[in-house]
């Protein structure tokens, strides 16, 4: 077993005040492979140039200036931001297969009771339904799907 020694330096700041935390950022930065000695150097000076991450923030530096300062003489080149979104798979469909993929007794199960099925995503907390109609499907499917893949030996 190898150690993956890579080359990284990490600023993290906070600053609390009596409402909370009003700042938070940082920077992590790690050395591709193939850089050069004298890039390694310089990007060390950048970074111990740097004041405190906490003041920086304070000050009201964007994440480029902080990028710019650490890679200062290492030939930054332009960058794409993009802000974060929140985003979730779940669609009906996607719950109908997973429903479909539960072992056939536990749907016949749900088919017998005759009931309408609730089913919650715990990621974004979107609620779908599936009436007992839809659950009679997804069995029929499911037992055509499970007699499909059978091979009988003809002796």
């Amino acid at each position: 077993v190898e150690s993956e020694q890579t080359p990284s330096a990490l600023g993290l700041g906070v600053f609390v005040s009596s409402r909370g935390a009003s700042v938070a950022g940082g920077f992590l930065v790690q050395v591709l492979p193939g850089a050069t000695e004298e890039a390694l150097v310089r990007l060390e000076e950048n970074v111990r140039a740097l004041p405190d991450p906490t003041e920086l923030l304070m000050s009201g530096v964007t994440a480029d200036d902080i990028v710019d300062v650490v890679l200062s003489g290492l030939g930054s080149q332009q960058r794409q931001t993009s802000g974060p979104e929140f985003f979730c798979k779940c669609t009906a469909q996607r719950v109908r297969q997973a429903i479909a993929m539960l072992d056939v007794t536990e749907i016949e199960d749900m088919d017998n009771k005759g009931e309408e099925l609730e089913i919650h995503c715990h990621f974004c907390g979107q609620r779908y339904t599936m009436g007992p109609q839809e659950i009679a499907e997804v069995l029929a499917e499911r037992r055509r799907s499970n007699t499909a893949g059978l091979k009988f030996k003809h002796q």
